[in-house]
């Protein structure tokens, strides 16, 4: 072996150790840290999960893999998010996000269930949404060649304010949210989403055949907490979703992102977020001045979340109007009687 070679070896080595030292460290560090979340850190969980399908082996961003499990004792599927480990993704970084997810409990949040931290590997196992994504969704509704209904775009507008309205002030009841002298819930620890887009929402099977199916925010690997805000953390957000005041967030950061999504899904050949452009034409006036409002380009004279819901909230929704059944319409059994298989489990539009 040439010296050369020895010496690459020997330098290879040191910053494998180096690097490895670094999140035994900083994986001390947020065992002190937070205390409240030992059960999580180095509790393995391989031997209680089934892997059923391997979804994404790379899936972006901090994301090693997402595979769709089924949980050993009572058969119960769900998702499994593995953290990719590299210079930017370590284990404080992977708690924010066990820690922002675990905090909320809302049906229009997807649901916490369990995590694994330790120094080389960390997964959170989250709820299963078995109808995919809104992305996928546009995707399929873009092959039909027919635009998506007015009435499911409201119903997605008001399942996304009702999320928000719980991430940022803690209030959960929609008579609630739209009441002026209902003040947000004392002592709440607002989150911060900063990555809302269609990829980032998730459609779950409804419970009763034939309604809309319920809308849930997904992915929290970019939230911080209103305490956490002025801490250091990496810019935010997936470009053409991006509020005009990025890299600075807020809670009407969010608000623009989530008022983005019912633009692109209006909108067939959508190149990003257009605080001046509304809806697609064949919607209605009470839409496209809602999607506006949300949408406002200064951020001092944007809506907060709950100015939005006493404009959307009071509109007179159209008719029902379904969807083609391949999408998500379907005759279902009760949700406790539900077989899965596999091939259901990947069930695509079609």
């Amino acid at each position: 072996m040439s010296s050369s070679s020895s010496t690459f070896d020997r330098v290879k080595r040191a910053k494998e150790a180096e690097a490895l030292r670094t999140r035994l460290e900083s994986l001390q560090a947020l065992e002190g840290a937070y205390p409240e979340f030992e059960e999580i850190v180095h509790h393995n969980l391989d031997h209680k999960y089934n892997v059923v399908v391997e979804l994404r082996p790379y899936s972006g961003g901090y994301n090693k893999a997402i595979d769709i499990v089924s949980r050993k004792p009572d058969g119960l599927v769900c998702i499994r998010k593995s953290f990719l480990i590299c210079s930017k993704a370590k284990p404080r970084r992977w708690l924010r996000e066990v820690k922002a997810t675990r905090a909320m409990d809302h049906p229009n949040v997807e649901k916490y269930l369990e995590a694994s931290i330790s120094p080389r590997k960390a997964e959170i196992f989250l709820e299963f949404c078995d109808l995919g994504t809104l992305d996928y969704f546009k995707q399929w509704m873009a092959t039909t060649e027919a635009p998506i209904p007015e009435a499911f775009l409201w119903h997605v507008f008001r399942q996304l304010i009702r999320a928000l309205s719980y991430m940022q002030t803690g209030l959960r009841n929609d008579r609630d949210i739209i009441n002026e002298d209902v003040p947000d819930k004392n002592g709440w620890n607002a989150i911060l989403h900063r990555d809302i887009k269609l990829d980032n929402i998730f459609i779950k099977s409804p419970d009763v055949a034939g309604e809309y199916p319920i809308i849930k925010f997904g992915d929290f690997g970019m939230s911080v907490s209103k305490k956490d805000l002025k801490m250091p953390f990496a810019t935010s957000g997936t470009e053409g979703w991006m509020a005009p005041e990025f890299p600075n967030c807020s809670k009407r950061s969010d608000v623009f992102s989530a008022t983005a999504v019912i633009q692109c899904l209006s909108v067939v050949n959508w190149c990003g977020a257009d605080p001046m452009g509304g809806v697609g034409e064949t919607y209605s006036e009470d839409l496209h001045s809602c999607v506006l409002a949300g949408m406002t380009k200064t951020k001092a004279d944007r809506p907060r979340i709950r100015e939005l819901a006493r404009l959307v909230y009071p509109v007179d929704l159209p008719p029902f109007e379904a969807v083609p059944n391949e999408a998500f319409v379907r005759l279902l059994p009760p949700r406790e009687d539900r077989a899965i298989t596999p091939s259901q489990l990947l069930r695509s539009y079609r």
